[in-house]
């Protein structure tokens, strides 16, 4: 893990946003070793919405984008003492000024928070955080609304791969987390087909010694006909204070028809998951 970490916040002053501001300055603003700088991040445009289109500015309200910058001014004063923390204003969409974000200053990971939708809004204009994920190159950390900040306890590393692999980026995250405290790390994989537990089970320990050298970890293998289930289930039976998952890459048409496990898991989890 690098010696200083950028972390972006991003803040639309809602009950959710601010949830997640709460969630990164609990989890990193701790004092110790790495030092860490918040970008709390405010993207302001008043727009039209299209699915899957960028979003067309449809009026110039000062005094609108005034009071918000203020509203941010407001939330920097309140930030505890101590903590090293800059405000951002942008004009554009949350996903938009994110992206130009990372494009252009050394992110090291983005927070957002998440608020059940409706099925028509989810199918609309989908959510600004899987919409982010998606195109940000740092990790996303989702925060759930109903998420009770705590003390990191128990982490859970999964994946909806075949078979699992760790890139050393996120080995990396696998790593602060777990030495920052007394926090049990379980590595979770379901698998679909029942019949093939017992042959692929001793594979899939071995793939995850490899990619877990030097951690101390509980391996969960599970079998479910619904991988979603299955993590879903473990998820909620444990109650872990994060969720990590490797997503595979999706096509087009995957994302067209089949939105992957990631995604369902963020839409509708009550846990922390940050994806990579």
């Amino acid at each position: 893990m690098k010696k200083n970490l950028s972390i972006a916040v991003a803040v639309d002053f809602t009950a959710a946003s601010m949830h997640a501001l709460d969630w990164a300055l609990a989890m990193f603003g701790k004092g110790a070793p790495p030092e860490v700088q918040f970008l709390i991040v405010h993207a302001f445009k008043p727009t039209v919405p299209y699915t899957n289109t960028p979003t067309l500015p449809v009026m110039k309200n000062d005094e609108l984008e005034v009071r918000l910058k203020e509203k941010l001014d407001a939330v920097l004063k309140n930030t505890p003492a101590g903590m090293n923390v800059e405000g951002v204003f942008e004009r554009g969409t949350i996903s938009e000024v994110m992206v130009s974000l990372t494009a252009n200053r050394s992110i090291d990971l983005a927070v957002m928070g998440t608020q059940e939708k409706g099925v028509w809004e989810r199918l609309t204009v989908g959510s600004n955080t899987l919409e982010a994920a998606e195109k940000l190159s740092c990790p996303v950390v989702a925060i759930p609304i109903e998420y009770q900040i705590r003390p990191m306890e128990a982490l859970v590393l999964t994946t909806d791969l075949q078979l699992p692999t760790v890139a050393p980026g996120q080995r990396g995250w696998v790593e602060y987390f777990v030495g920052s405290g007394n926090v049990e790390l379980t590595a979770l994989h379901v698998i679909s087909d029942e019949e093939q537990m017992e042959a692929t089970t001793q594979q899939h320990k071995q793939v995850f010694e490899k990619e877990l050298s030097g951690l101390s970890y509980t391996l969960e293998l599970l079998s479910d006909d619904n991988v979603y289930r299955g993590i879903a289930r473990y998820v909620e039976g444990r109650d872990p204070n994060l969720l990590m998952v490797i997503p595979r890459d999706r096509n087009f048409f995957q994302e067209l028809f089949q939105p992957s496990l990631t995604d369902r898991i963020v839409a509708h989890g009550k846990v922390p998951v940050m994806i990579f």
